[in-house]
């Protein structure tokens, strides 16, 4: 019985010795999974110059696209932020973070596809200011604005364990109308 224990030993020590050497390749994780992309949703902005509300706009979204030829899939923890500048008024700039984190919710990004986030924007600068107080729109009642040039980049994060990105820099330009009654 003990010379049965010890020939299954030795087989075994035997063939683990003789086993196969070859090793896996290692493993080159992509570098670039995700490029971020702005998309305008509206370029014409009507102003109320006799309302004191606060006013919140969709202006543009921001967009996440996977370059990665498999698809991307995880619990949401988006966050982005922004940088938006005028272009003829370089110091009339607003900062913009966005963050939606959501264990429960999955988001799913096919190769070659593109996620879509709505970016809220009140129109104001970072000291608080309305853009078109900053620039001085004419008011105009017959539905013609000024048109103001913008720059917008910043950084993008999608999920928890894909890097954030930087945007390349997107420009737009929005037309403001600005109405004595409303």
């Amino acid at each position: 019985m003990k010379s049965w224990i010890f020939t299954l030993i030795t087989f075994t020590i035997c063939m683990s010795l003789l086993s196969c050497e070859e090793k896996l390749p290692t493993r080159n994780e992509p570098e670039n999974l995700i490029t971020g992309a702005f998309r305008l949703n509206a370029n014409r902005i009507n102003v109320c110059a006799s309302s004191s509300s606060p006013m919140v706009y969709k202006a543009f979204s921001v967009g996440i696209k996977n370059i990665f030829d498999e698809t991307l899939q995880n619990s949401m923890r988006i966050s982005v932020d922004l940088t938006l500048w005028t272009k003829y008024w370089p110091d009339v700039k607003r900062n913009i973070h966005f963050e939606e984190i959501d264990p429960n919710e999955i988001i799913t990004i096919d190769p070659g596809t593109t996620y879509w986030i709505d970016i809220e924007w009140d129109h104001k600068d970072n000291d608080g200011n309305y853009i078109w107080d900053a620039v001085k729109p004419p008011v105009n009642l017959s539905k013609w604005g000024d048109e103001i040039e913008f720059y917008v980049s910043g950084t993008i994060q999608v999920f928890s364990n894909v890097q954030s990105i930087p945007t390349e820099e997107f420009e737009f330009t929005l037309l403001y109308v600005l109405n004595e009654k409303c």
